[in-house]
């Protein structure tokens, strides 16, 4: 999503990232096998993160999944 982006850890399908811009989140797997068939935009990607953060509980970390594309 942009150059600030580091990744924590892998673990369970999900990859955990830590951002300076849009904060700790989380990716399922099945959307980078996808984002390799469809080549996902920056705005796509910070898209679905809006939407993960909108279904995230507090205290937890967004989650995004290939239905946030």
């Amino acid at each position: 999503m942009n150059d600030q982006l580091f990744r924590l850890h892998c673990r369970n399908g999900i990859v955990v990232y830590a951002c300076a811009t849009h904060g700790n989140f989380k990716v399922t797997d099945t959307v980078f096998a996808e984002q390799c068939a469809k080549d996902y935009t920056r705005e796509q990607w910070e898209a679905a993160l809006r939407k993960a953060k909108q279904r995230t509980k507090p205290d937890q970390w967004p989650v995004i999944n290939s239905n946030d594309f």
